[in-house]
């Protein structure tokens, strides 16, 4: 598996998807070990740590979302951006 992996990792075009990763995925599990406590964990169990990520993750989406909100006028937040 590990093989199938690095082959395709190093196939024409994934250079690009795991720059994309990089500033992505892995900033976000960076700062939440960094600034949320998730370095280490007080608590027992996996469904405690479940909740404490998920709660993590969480707080972050939001802190995303209300950068995304302060870069659009307001005006188009009161017409209905959240809705479908």
């Amino acid at each position: 598996y590990l093989e199938q992996c690095e082959d395709i990792r190093h196939q024409r075009g994934m250079k690009e998807l795991y720059q994309h990763r990089k500033e992505t995925i892995e900033r976000l599990f960076g700062t939440a070990k960094e600034y949320h406590n998730l370095r280490y964990t007080r608590e027992k169990g996996k469904s405690k740590m479940e909740d404490k990520i998920g709660l993590t993750l969480a707080c972050l989406n939001l802190k995303k979302l209300v950068k995304r909100m302060a870069r659009r006028p307001f005006y188009l937040v009161q017409m209905g951006w959240f809705q479908h």
